[in-house]
């Protein structure tokens, strides 16, 4: 494959949790050439990145203010912006691309509202909430994405088939489209030291602290777990934070497991592999709430397989894909806590999988994704 210019355009560069874009940035950058451009960059120190271009896109009180009441009553989302067209289309005709890669639904209208008669390439990659909450809420936006996928050099990417299968069901369909995974590195993600033995059990949930990653379910059925195995017997640990920190805390109070609960806030890459190699089993129940926003695949998850975890997840959006229940793990329904308690009395008795590293590297690696 020739060498190729490569474009990425997403509205924050690098937040904490938005890794999955800068992995992206640095992989392609290894043979391609690669421009970053973005409205806000986040974490320069934690995730350099050389070929960054930061753009300004602010509207005057007034026209924010038309625009909020349009986009609220679902009559009308345009992004044009005339100092932000100016400034990508500088940015195209001096880098010149050969391929524009778009990060999440909106962003890709950011493109199109303010580059007419773009006809290059572009990949539109769909994460979650763009392609499943956002769909729910917006006809404007799902009009607008349907509209988009119509065209021929547009090419609509997800991280799970089961999101594109979820567009499908809208009428957002695109004979362009499939499935691109997110990937991991599995040489960083790779056991150096041996599984812990013994009691206490360790549970893991790396997450951020939001209602469908399911940390609720988590705690109603760890209570219920250690009413049936003994109190000292397992620990649970939270990795991650979020708006719904005060509410889990709560909760851990009212059911008494204060002590066998750890919040640990969020984590850089490395302290997530060491959390992951001092940990017996990883546990991640998303769920889809009233909004509608789902999960695509799981960054979290392909890394704890990465590193030989046994797995509990539910049967939420592409979890399955990744997860086969009985062979890498146990999946259970969504928010059904007996089946979570089940689940996590049964994995007591696996130990490292092998082939969970195996389904990791074989077909969700960053090489492969890449």
């Amino acid at each position: 494959m020739k060498n190729l210019r490569v474009l990425i355009f997403t509205e924050s560069f690098a937040p904490h949790t938005q890794t999955f874009v800068y992995n992206d940035a640095v992989g392609l950058s290894k043979n391609n050439q690669v421009m970053v451009a973005c409205l806000e960059r986040q974490n320069t120190e934690k995730f350099p990145f050389e070929n960054v271009k930061v753009l300004e896109y602010k509207r005057n009180w007034l026209s924010q203010k038309l625009w909020s009441r349009l986009y609220l009553y679902d009559l009308k989302m345009s992004y044009k912006n005339r100092k932000f067209t100016k400034q990508l289309s500088f940015i195209t005709q001096t880098f010149k691309p050969d391929i524009i890669h778009c990060h999440f639904g909106p962003e890709s209208l950011m493109i199109f509202d303010n580059l007419e008669g773009l006809n290059i390439p572009v990949i539109v990659n769909l994460h979650g909430y763009d392609a499943s909450s956002l769909v729910q809420k917006s006809k404007i936006y799902s009009h607008r994405l349907k509209k988009l996928f119509q065209a021929s050099n547009i090419f609509p990417t997800a991280t799970s088939k089961s999101l594109l299968d979820h567009l499908n069901t809208k009428g957002i369909i695109s004979e362009n489209s499939r499935p691109i995974y997110s990937g991991v590195d599995t040489e960083f993600f790779k056991r150096v030291q041996p599984q812990p033995k013994g009691v206490p059990f360790i549970f893991l949930q790396v997450a951020g602290l939001r209602e469908k990653k399911g940390h609720i379910y988590t705690l109603k059925a760890f209570k219920k777990f250690l009413s049936v195995c003994g109190k000292d017997s397992s620990v649970l640990i939270f990795v991650g934070s979020g708006e719904r920190e005060p509410e889990l805390k709560s909760l851990c109070e009212k059911l008494g497991i204060k002590s066998q609960v750890f919040f640990e806030g969020w984590a850089s890459p490395e302290q997530v592999k060491l959390y992951i190699e001092k940990t017996n089993y990883f546990i991640h129940p998303s769920i889809t709430p009233f909004s509608g926003d789902m999960e695509s695949t799981t960054i979290a998850i392909m890394e704890a397989m990465s590193m030989e975890l046994p797995i509990i997840a539910t049967y939420h959006s592409g979890i399955p894909e990744i997860v086969e229940n009985e062979k890498h793990g146990i999946l259970v329904e969504e928010k059904n806590v007996s089946q979570y308690v089940s689940a996590m009395q049964r994995i007591l008795d696996w130990e490292l999988q092998p082939q969970n590293r195996q389904q990791i590297i074989d077909n969700f690696s960053q090489k492969k994704r890449i």
